[in-house]
């Protein structure tokens, strides 16, 4: 089986910097990583931006590439100095779609599924949906977000059973999600009371990383 891995939900500032820091960065990295120690990169192909070839060439050399070209975006972040990317206009033109459907893919991977990073293409794709934090807060578009679940995604994946709830919550998502977890699971996990960091200063991060 050939599989894509769609990469452009990586920050432009991570890949510059040569320092991954979103954790759903840091889970793609993790998962490569892992495909590399179990031999299995012959299956995969990455999906890349092309102002971030260089930065996937260096860390990843082990995987295939099929890089998002189009000269006119080309052009144009290559007279801004990088400060116009390309990326989404790759994906609003049609030109992901174009590029994608040409290779023998039997199947795409986007390890950050969400509204911006769907794409609809003829094939079969796999999202992970990491949290929903931002219909909760109300930052997402949830009629966008809806139509895509409807009409874009052939499965959904989540990295906890709470974000499975709570996708099927939201969108009354009637088909069957499965749970890969990246962390310890609510279930198996236990509270204490923290006591020696009464009247200290501290940062809690509820994350993977």
């Amino acid at each position: 089986m050939n599989i894509a891995i769609d990469t452009t939900s990586f920050g432009h500032d991570e890949v510059k910097n040569k320092n991954l820091v979103n954790s759903t960065s840091i889970f793609t990295a993790d998962l490569l990583d892992g495909f590399v120690k179990l031999g299995l990169t012959e299956n995969f192909t990455l999906i890349v931006s092309e102002n971030h070839e260089e930065f996937f060439t260096e860390r990843f050399p082990q995987f295939k590439r099929v890089v998002l070209k189009w000269l006119p975006l080309s052009l144009v972040y290559k007279f801004s100095k990088g400060k116009i990317k390309g990326s989404k206009y790759i994906k609003k033109f049609g030109i992901y779609r174009k590029i994608v459907e040409k290779q023998n893919f039997d199947l795409i991977w986007f390890p950050f599924g969400g509204d911006y990073s769907s794409v609809k293409t003829s094939i079969y794709g796999v999202h992970t949906i990491h949290d929903l934090w931002g219909f909760h807060s109300g930052l997402n578009n949830y009629k966008g977000y809806k139509h895509i679940t409807n009409t874009e995604l052939n499965q959904v994946v989540t990295i906890s059973d709470y974000t499975r709830q709570d996708f099927k919550k939201i969108f009354d998502y009637e088909k069957e999600i499965f749970v890969i977890p990246n962390s310890v699971n609510f279930e198996l996990g236990e509270t204490k009371e923290i006591n020696k960091l009464k009247n200290k200063k501290y940062i809690l991060d509820i994350n993977a990383y």
